[in-house]
């Protein structure tokens, strides 16, 4: 299988040798993580992460590191999902069951502590900060990038590693720091006032009404959820920290490689799967700056944009135009769908539903139709010539002779006795020649 996937599709870029799989891994990496930094629902922004990871274990594959990017699906099923899990801990219990960041969320830290330090194993898994089981997997798919002679791979990888921290960071700040909003602090908002019709007079009077009105008070004050939730998260909270130790390079424990090696027949190195390169603390060095990196820029700046005090970075993209079309073409996810709606659905869709229009009105429709004119025609020659002159015919002619019979045999039906006697009589003489004829 690894020749396979290695051979690929080679571009030669600046002396490197470039595998396809390993370019769409890593256009992968960098384009989700971009869609995280925009995203205001909490699940959003994890989905997005969770695109970005992925693009991490293809571009494994693609530059010969199969047992980190194996290992990488491995360790990301945890921290993942205690991420995710404690998304819905805080929609749950936290934020009057929304996903809105920005909305319904903010210091929750103090009122959900085991939500809270769940979410922050999690994420410092996810971000790769050693000695959590992301940086034993994500590092060693960096790592081999630039062991096996990737290094345009190895830089979007460390790319990659300064924008998750630094989106996880902005999604920790607003869910669990800062100031209280919404439904994180214990109010909620009328919400018929999304619903007015601008059009309508009588709405749009009880629209001013209703955002002058004072938030409504919640029946419950965000808390940690129930031991159904929580005890699950401990769990994966839990394996978010140990996973990575199955396969810590730094330590050289390698069960993951022995439990791949025998399980596809392989061995590792020797002409079978490429065999990782050995861990050193200095080649891993600038991953963990940039994760450092990461928190520390992204902190900064949330505090700045989403802090009490004033900031010339607050709204700087509704004032800046290059900074709000670089926002807009994020929100807009890269206008990728108006480029699969407006351009490869209409260039490719809408020819074929044309010619299919076309077809079903001037082939099928006339076929149909000839089919109907066609059979309407052969009910007027069956009804003018078998029904009206054949079955007619016959069915007037057989009464046309009953009539006529009826006629000729009416004067016999006379009703006088004698004449019916003479004729019983003329009968009898009748017959009883017919019997001297044929008994002598």
């Amino acid at each position: 299988l690894y020749p396979v996937f290695h051979a690929g599709l080679m571009i030669n870029v600046a002396g490197q040798d470039l595998n396809l799989i390993a370019v769409i891994g890593g256009i992968t990496i960098l384009i989700a993580a971009g869609l995280a930094f925009v995203q205001n629902d909490i699940k959003k922004v994890l989905a997005y992460s969770t695109v970005s990871q992925l693009g991490y274990m293809m571009m494994g594959l693609g530059v010969g590191a199969w047992v980190p990017a194996v290992f990488h699906i491995f360790t990301h099923a945890f921290f993942k999902c205690c991420l995710f899990l404690c998304a819905g801990s805080v929609a749950h219990t936290g934020s009057h069951h929304s996903f809105d960041m920005k909305k319904d969320m903010g210091g929750l830290a103090k009122k959900m502590p085991i939500t809270f330090v769940t979410w922050m194993l999690a994420t410092a898994a996810l971000c790769g900060v050693p000695f959590f089981s992301g940086f034993f997997s994500k590092d060693e798919i960096i790592d081999s990038a630039g062991h096996f002679h990737y290094g345009i791979f190895m830089i979007v990888g460390l790319i990659g590693a300064f924008m998750t921290t630094a989106y996880m960071t902005r999604a920790t700040y607003l869910t669990f720091f800062g100031e209280a909003r919404g439904g994180a602090a214990h109010f909620v908002h009328d919400d018929h006032v999304d619903h007015v019709d601008a059009h309508d007079t009588h709405d749009t009077h009880d629209a001013h009404a209703a955002e002058s009105a004072p938030s409504k008070p919640l029946p419950f004050a965000p808390s940690d959820s129930p031991s159904l939730i929580v005890v699950p998260l401990l769990i994966l909270g839990f394996l978010a920290v140990v996973a990575g130790y199955l396969n810590a390079a730094p330590f050289k424990i390698h069960k993951m490689e022995h439990w791949l090696e025998s399980s596809i027949g392989l061995p590792i190195g020797e002409g079978g799967i490429p065999e990782p390169a050995a861990f050193e603390w200095v080649k891993a060095l600038p991953s963990i700056l940039l994760v450092a990196a990461g928190f520390a820029v992204s902190l900064a700046l949330c505090k700045q944009v989403f802090g009490k005090a004033a900031s010339p970075l607050k709204g700087l993209t509704k004032r800046n135009p290059v900074l709000g079309a670089g926002h807009r073409f994020l929100v807009n996810k890269y206008y990728l769908d108006d480029l699969y709606e407006k351009v490869i659905v209409r260039g490719i869709a809408h020819p074929i539903a044309a010619a299919a229009y076309w077809t079903n009105q001037k082939v099928l429709d006339g076929i149909v139709n000839a089919v109907g004119i066609g059979g309407r025609r052969t009910g007027e020659w069956v009804y003018k010539n078998v029904d009206q002159r054949l079955v007619d015919g016959a069915v007037n002619g057989s009464g046309a002779v009953a009539r006529g019979t009826g006629g000729v045999l009416q004067p016999v039906q006379s009703g006088k006795v004698s004449l019916y006697g003479a004729l019983l009589f003329g009968s009898a003489a009748v017959g009883a020649l017919v019997l001297v004829l044929v008994n002598s």
